[in-house]
């Protein structure tokens, strides 16, 4: 089984505070807070305390997870989001979940 790695752009982690390509209701603010703290989530599981070595059950257990986080970023991402910022942004997590559900198909059960 290869190491599991989940290349997050690092410009999601900040896409959803700018205010930039936004709507710009309570309620998305709210929700696009709560998408930055989801992404942050899934950085800090995957880069900053990822599981041991070969530990393959407690990896899966993470993908696991950041896909569930992932999605409800997406969510909140593609009603909350608009114009190019939104496009990229819901591009990139999309190809990230692909490949999370790829690995996720090959590797964990």
């Amino acid at each position: 089984m290869k190491r599991f790695a989940l290349a997050l752009p690092l410009s999601l982690a900040s896409a959803t505070a700018a205010s930039a390509g936004t709507v710009d209701t309570p309620r998305c603010r709210t929700d696009l807070a709560q998408a930055n703290a989801l992404i942050q989530a899934v950085d800090t599981r995957t880069y900053k305390s990822p599981p041991r070595r070969n530990d393959y059950t407690a990896a899966c257990t993470v993908l696991r997870q950041n896909r569930v986080d992932m999605r409800a970023a997406t969510k909140i991402m593609q009603r909350c989001m608009t114009g190019r910022d939104r496009d990229e942004n819901i591009g990139q997590m999309v190809a990230s979940l692909g490949d999370i559900e790829m690995v996720l198909a090959r590797n964990c059960r």
